[in-house]
């Protein structure tokens, strides 16, 4: 015959325990989950960029390569997913609804050979004169020397929160990067 003992416990967690364990994972989170956020606009913010230069740099390319005028512009916003994608000429120029590149054909008119979707609702996108910021801008056009074919640079901000990254374009069509609060 087995007798306990008053000083026996059961095995598991006391309530204070427990207390303190959720008080100690509530911390580690509120300190992790910013730091999460930021990295994520980071990324996403650099990722942006790096597709935006990717597109510059094909539309550099082909001007080149085909000696004909090439451009990158605004999209146009569409639902259908099978329309031919067009470039913003409204006047708004949103850049945030994507860009095309397209390259000029002999009779003067444009023709899309690549194209990137609407970029996330958060991301804040201007492209603009690098003389006058005020001044947004359509397109990105190189000639066939791979120049830009305005009298000035571009200057390029994708923001998401508190991360920005800025792409500054050469009338040679070089460019240089530079962010701040990533």
């Amino acid at each position: 015959m087995c007798v306990s003992s008053s000083h026996d416990r059961s095995h598991g967690f006391t309530l204070i325990e427990l207390v303190i364990t959720i008080a100690l994972a509530g911390i580690v989170l509120a300190i992790g989950i910013p730091s999460f956020q930021s990295l994520s606009h980071t990324n996403h913010v650099t990722a942006h960029i790096d597709d935006l230069k990717s597109a510059l740099r094909l539309a550099r390319h082909v001007a080149v390569e085909h000696d004909r005028n090439a451009k990158v512009c605004a999209r146009v916003p569409t639902s259908d997913p099978t329309a031919t994608p067009t470039c913003d000429t409204s006047g708004s120029y949103s850049w945030g609804n994507g860009w095309i590149v397209a390259l000029q054909q002999v009779d003067g008119t444009f023709m899309a050979i690549m194209t990137n979707p609407h970029l996330d609702d958060n991301t804040d996108f201007s492209v603009v004169d690098s003389n006058d910021t005020s001044n947004a801008l359509k397109e990105v056009m190189f000639g066939p020397t791979g120049t830009l074919k305005t009298s000035v640079g571009a200057i390029v901000t994708i923001s998401i929160g508190d991360c920005s990254r800025t792409l500054t374009m050469t009338l040679a069509g070089h460019s240089r990067e530079a962010s701040s609060g990533c």
